[in-house]
């Protein structure tokens, strides 16, 4: 790899989320979720807000300010749904002479909260929110894609007062290009420069998708540290806060930038553009102004999308009519065919010529290279479209043949004899970059990295030899044009015979497959039933291993249907799994291996064999309590896979004198299956078990990030018919009554306050009350004595917990802390209805 791909690829590693440090015009609380201990604080919080505690590192959350508002607007924000997804804003609060702008979000388990200085509003102000919506009818009245983006940078320009706002497109190529300016009069306009697409590191694309806003206040800020319990970074993806990378604040200076800020254009879930905002100053939109200015990211995000479904509908219309009127015609031979029609089919890809080749028949329309230059491109042909921008890296081809073109849409009609091809002619384009696209590389301790460019002044590069990119919507109409050139091809009554008996006998085939699926299905099913009565003592036992077994096989099979029926990925059967025992943090579970798919006839019964494994380290091993350490492994080994199953516990391990059906299914299943291997050893420190399985029934597949599924302990079974929840947050408030109705209670109302649910006498013949403490200035302690003396069961919920809250009658109540899963709220409910 030469020192420039090194530089690139040093770039695209650098860990722009984890930055270690923030912009000081902000701090920094992160604390552990589950045990509310603060493990991560900016170094500037106790000079910015010096009412909270001091030290705080190591202490409670719930103890680090003595405003119960802002306590308890944190834990309740942290209930939100959305709270892992996105950052929330939690509300403004007065932390002792400064008012501060509070938001949230959690990530890996920690919740950040960033705290933000800001100024009261003066009386009579106007506000950002009175602006937005002229600006957003100014949009919305837009017709087309560029006057869309035109209206956007000026009502963005106007609502933040940055010196500039660009559009920016990312191209075909990676680069982008301003495509819509708004700036500041006698500022150098940067409307039709291109910025290489190494300006933009993949690493940091990938971001911009999760998280669309970004912003850097002064790029002069000295930044202070975030100081942590562990050497383990926080990640700040999410955080306005979030520090600079050293490369982008001199790739700033360079571009004589004190201040910026960002928002992304996001497409079919992809980066289609970003907004740029560029001052010259140091400037910073108030929290309010930068909420808005996301609001409008997103709305114009969807504008955008809309407009390109309209540009791809307006074409598929035209399309369609061509290809009814291609449906529709007399001519019945291919030649006739392209002839007729080539024109049409011409003007719709946007193509200069094409040409129809049948063998040593040879058609041409339009502005095509020479017949020899054409057949020697067929060599390329490896898919039923190919798509070809420059022909300078094809090898064996004559330029001087050539002509006029310089790219090809190649489409294979009958294999290996019919082939139609569209050309493009060469364009020479004239491209304005912002600066040369060469960087400066340096070496450093960790080898050669890109520097941004010295100089942003215009820098013109001549591009030839190339045409026009063929775009994903050009393409898609080339493969129906294709799929009706191939439809009304009749070479031989012979050969559509052949073709019809090929697609009846691939259809039959598929019928016999699902059918065979099908049954083995019902009938494994059979079996777990049968031979889950046979082991176990009790119905309700059996209804419990039954439910549990079967939902493993449902799992599996979700994990093949999400794959495309082809393979499941072990890593996600394995997670999936152990989740109720990895998410509560009280066990020791390591999981490690390449990425791994399963095939489908074997990825089901290897599902009931790991979660006969978790039940059985449940009851007696790892995952016990006197379980010390559960660790799965696997890896390629002799032409297979390997995957080990390891359990060390305290005390000694017994072999049983019998084996049920849990064991029996472990141990032979995998070589039953799929001609596997399976070792069991009941050793002295816990159970090892080691599988095998060949490669016909395993494949390497790529990398994704696993995303963590939502399970929660199914087997029990709540019978109550109606709850109350009474919660002044409406989002928090419905999802409660969904865990409720997941639990299985029939109805469920929800109040915000006190007085509301007073007002509905029938609510104090529930079966069970849900209350929020704090509600909107008045507490709910009065009414839970009014459900107490009901005979309603209550449990109280709290954005911090601490017992000294409760007035002396409610102390024995059940206390829940926000946010609240259903694993715990089952648990709650399970407590006060038993006694």
């Amino acid at each position: 790899m030469n020192p420039e791909d090194v530089a690139i690829s040093n770039c695209e590693s650098e860990p722009v989320h984890i930055p270690g440090r923030i912009q000081t015009f902000g701090s920094l609380i992160g604390f552990d979720t589950a045990t509310a201990q603060i493990t991560y604080v900016s170094e500037n919080l106790p000079t910015m807000f010096a009412e909270l505690k001091t030290n705080c590192l190591g202490t409670s959350f719930d103890d680090v300010s003595g405003n119960r508002d802002f306590i308890h607007a944190v834990r309740g924000a942290l209930g939100l749904p959305t709270i892992a997804d996105q950052r929330e804003r939690v509300g403004q609060f007065k932390l002792g002479s400064q008012q501060a702008d509070v938001s949230a979000v959690i990530t890996g388990g920690t919740a950040i909260v960033e705290l933000e200085p800001i100024q009261e509003i003066p009386v009579g102000k106007v506000t950002p929110v009175t602006r937005v919506r002229s600006l957003l009818s100014r949009i919305e009245t837009t017709t087309d894609l560029s006057s869309l983006l035109d209206s956007a940078v000026k009502a963005l320009r106007k609502l933040t007062g940055f010196d500039r706002v660009m559009a920016y497109k990312f191209l075909h190529s990676g680069a982008g290009e301003v495509v819509s300016e708004a700036c500041s009069p006698g500022l150098e306009p940067f409307l039709g420069l291109r910025y290489p697409a190494s300006d933009i590191p993949s690493q940091v694309r990938d971001l911009m998708v999760r998280v669309p806003f970004r912003i850097c206040v002064d790029i002069h800020d000295p930044h202070v540290n975030v100081v942590g319990l562990t050497e383990e970074p926080l990640n700040m993806s999410h955080c306005h806060t979030r520090g600079i990378s050293p490369i982008h604040v001199e790739y700033l200076k360079n571009m004589g930038v004190s201040s910026t800020m960002s928002t992304s254009i996001i497409v079919r879930g992809g980066l289609w553009g970003l907004f740029a905002f560029h001052n010259d100053r140091p400037f910073r939109l108030t929290p309010d102004q930068r909420s808005i200015v996301e609001l409008l990211g997103h709305l114009v995000s969807m504008q955008v999308q809309q407009r390109i479904e309209k540009e791809s509908l307006d074409a598929r219309k035209q399309t369609d009519s061509i290809l009814r009127s291609v449906q529709d015609t007399k001519l019945d031979t291919l030649p006739d065919l392209f002839e007729g029609f080539a024109d049409e089919f011409t003007s719709t890809l946007e193509a200069d010529g094409a040409v129809l080749i049948m063998k040593e028949q040879f058609f041409a329309r339009g502005e095509t290279p020479s017949e020899d230059f054409a057949r020697r491109l067929l060599s390329v042909v490896n898919e039923d479209v190919v798509s070809i921008e420059s022909f300078a890296a094809i090898d064996g081809l004559q330029a001087e043949e050539q002509m006029q073109s310089a790219g090809a849409l190649l489409m294979e009609l009958k294999q290996n004899s019919v082939y139609i091809a569209f050309f493009r002619n060469e364009i020479v384009e004239q491209v304005r970059w912002a600066g040369a696209k060469e960087k400066k590389i340096e070496y450093g301790p960790n080898g050669p990295r890109l520097h941004p460019r010295a100089s942003f002044a215009e820098y013109q590069e001549s591009v030839a030899g190339r045409c026009a990119p063929w775009q994903k919507l050009t393409l898609e109409v080339a493969m129906s044009i294709r799929a009706i050139l191939r439809d009304r091809h009749e070479l031989t009554k012979d050969e559509t015979a052949h073709e019809l008996r090929r697609q009846m006998a691939h259809r039959d085939l598929l019928i016999a497959e699902l059918n065979h699926r099908v049954k083995n299905i019902l009938a494994l099913v059979r079996s777990i039933t049968r031979q889950t009565r046979a082991s176990t003592e009790s119905l309700d036992h059996y209804a419990a291993s039954l439910e549990k077994r079967i939902m493993a096989l449902s799992s599996a099979h979700d994990l093949i249907g999400g794959s495309g029926l082809q393979w499941a990925r072990l890593e996600e059967l394995i997670r999936k799994e152990l989740l109720p025992f990895t998410s509560s943090g009280k066990y020791d579970v390591e999981i490690s291996g390449p990425p791994i798919g399963l095939t489908a006839s074997v990825s089901p019964m290897m599902a009931l064999v790991l979660h006969e494994l978790v039940t059985n380290a449940a009851k007696h091993g790892a995952l016990s309590d006197r379980g010390r350490k559960l660790t799965v492994k696997w890896k390629r080994e002799s032409g297979g896979l390997c995957l080990l199953w390891s359990e060390e516990i305290e005390g000694t391990l017994s072999s049983p004198d019998s084996h049920g059906f849990g064991l029996s299914l472990i141990r032979r299943a995998v070589p039953y299956e799929c001609n596997g291997d399976c070792t069991m050893e009941f050793a002295e420190d816990g159970l090892k078990v080691r599988f095998w399985m060949p490669n016909d029934a395993v494949e390497t597949l790529p990398s994704v990030v696993a995303e963590t599924p939502d399970v929660s302990e199914s087997s029990v079974e709540i019978q109550r018919n109606s709850a109350v929840v009474v919660e002044d947050n409406m989002v928090i408030a419905m999802e409660m009554e969904s865990l409720l109705v997941e639990i299985g209670f029939e109805k469920v109302r929800a109040f915000s306050g006190v007085k509301e649910c007073l007002s509905h006498p029938s609510s104090l013949e529930s079966d069970i009350a849900i209350l929020d403490i704090d509600l909107g200035g008045e507490t709910s302690f009065a009414l839970a004595e009014k459900f107490i003396a009901a005979d309603v069961p209550i449990i109280f919920v709290s954005g911090y917990d601490s017992k000294s809250d409760l007035p002396e009658n409610l102390k024995h109540a059940q206390r829940l802390r926000k946010p609240v899963d259903q694993a715990g709220l089952k648990a709650a409910i399970r407590k006060v209805t038993e006694k």
